[in-house]
């Protein structure tokens, strides 16, 4: 018999899930935030900002009109600020690839770059995962004191990710789904770091000694290129110092484009310049978008945050037998196909509301199942001086079960039950009346 499996949080039989919408490292990323009592986007100065500054200026980079600030948010974070008046299209920075750390600084300039390149090992490992190369060429420089990148080193921080979490945080997140995808990027890394550092160990114990270079290290470079790197080439990242300060922002306030020494070749980029989206004003925060239709899973998973208002790439999976496939979005809606192919694996009647009575009553035990409410949750996120751990984690939590309880509600409507005080709606009453809801709580929040 045909079983309906909603991939998110194990429930007996059931499993629930918001899945990654995309692919994983597909330009920039992001660094920590959430909401607090008296947040606000001006921020405070930040004076290691400045001693990257002098770096960068010293290295050909431009920036005009604007500073480095912390902001005043749960879990920290920094930020881009216009010190000044800036027109549509006007340039705002210029960072020359000689102060980048990608793959080919990482080769030509980093002390570790020409063992990476030569050493036959090495390179054979690094194959199975070229963008690793950036990762140990970062880790390492991060722990030479003589390294050509050191006051831009200095001013980073660790990127707090659920990568990080013990097995009871990610389990707070009633997701499955997403404590699976943190070990197992986890357990990737504890692969690599034996597989290779044991060799450089060995091998090269001038420049890699266990008690420097350790997993935890190899971890904060992973995370740092896969949640702040900008994409150099179809094959190549790398972190753009000060760039990587540019938060998120759905109507990015600014956009970025390469500029190469050969115009017709475009392998060898030498600039990063980042302009301006819209006009702006002395205090208004430089934004960038990572990605308006990226899941809810992504952004936690390898950025650290949940971006507020944008649920648009948040769906849950349903399968069937392990062979039929399906998905919902925001809307709570199943795609026709699934409902058909379902119909005939269990072999319902296709004029009948079977395979809608079917589905409901699995979706009513999975929610019946989760350890809190979607009214708990909201309950929870509306609190005034959340930490950040239980910020995305209400959040996240909100967000998948707001698709839940829009399936079933359209589930119902369609089976014809009038269980759950169901009323009629429109092709997508349901979204808008969560997306306003949940709008108004997070604004509360934000202004309290």
């Amino acid at each position: 018999m045909a079983r309906v499996t909603l991939r998110k949080t194990v429930i007996v039989g059931l499993i629930l899930a918001v899945c990654i919408w995309g692919t994983v490292r597909r330009g920039r990323l992001s660094t920590v935030r959430g909401f607090k009592k008296g947040a606000g986007d001006s921020g405070v100065e930040d004076p290691e900002y400045e001693a990257v500054l002098r770096w960068l200026d010293k290295g050909g980079a431009i920036i005009k009109g604007i500073s480095g600030k912390k902001r005043d948010l749960v879990g920290g974070g920094r930020g881009l600020f216009s010190t000044k008046s800036h027109k549509f299209g006007e340039i705002l920075m210029k960072i020359p690839s000689t102060m980048w750390i990608s793959d080919r600084s990482i080769y030509h300039r980093s002390a570790c770059g020409p063992i990476l390149r030569d050493d036959e090992f090495l390179a054979e490992k690094l194959k199975l995962d070229p963008s690793m190369a950036v990762v140990v060429g970062l880790e390492y420089e991060r722990n030479n004191e003589f390294s050509p990148w050191e006051p831009y080193l200095r001013f980073m921080r660790r990127q707090e990710t659920p990568i990080w979490w013990s097995s009871e945080q990610l389990e707070e997140l009633q997701s499955d789904n997403l404590a699976l995808g943190a070990r197992e990027v986890q357990q990737q890394l504890q692969e690599f770091y034996d597989s290779v550092y044991p060799y450089l160990f060995k091998n090269y114990p001038s420049m890699f000694n266990p008690k420097v270079n350790t997993l935890e290290s190899l971890k904060w470079a992973a995370l740092t290129i896969w949640g702040r790197a900008f994409q150099i080439s179809s094959q190549e990242y790398g972190l753009v110092p000060i760039g990587d300060l540019l938060n998120h922002r759905k109507g990015r306030a600014a956009t970025w484009s390469l500029e190469y020494s050969n115009k017709q070749d475009k392998s060898d980029p030498t600039m990063y310049i980042f302009e301006a989206n819209t006009d702006m004003f002395p205090g208004d925060e430089i934004t960038i978008s990572y990605g308006d239709t990226r899941s809810t899973y992504q952004y936690l998973l390898y950025c650290g945050f949940v971006p507020r208002n944008q649920p648009y790439g948040d769906y849950i999976s349903m399968s069937a037998g392990g062979k039929l496939y399906g998905f919902v979005g925001v809307d709570g809606r199943l795609h026709a196909t699934f409902l058909t192919q379902l119909r005939e694996a269990k072999n319902f009647n296709p004029n009948s509301k079977q395979v809608f009575e079917f589905i409901y009553k699995e979706v009513q035990q999975v929610i019946a199942s989760l350890p809190t409410t979607l009214e708990e949750d909201r309950e929870g996120l509306s609190q005034k001086s959340l930490t950040y751990h239980e910020f995305v984690t209400l959040t996240y939590r909100v967000r998948f079960k707001e698709i839940l309880h829009a399936l079933l509600q359209n589930l119902g409507i369609e089976a014809g039950t009038t269980a759950g005080n169901l009323t009629p709606f429109n092709k997508q009453s349901i979204a808008r009346k969560l997306e306003r809801k949940k709008g108004d709580l997070e604004q509360s929040h934000r202004e309290s």
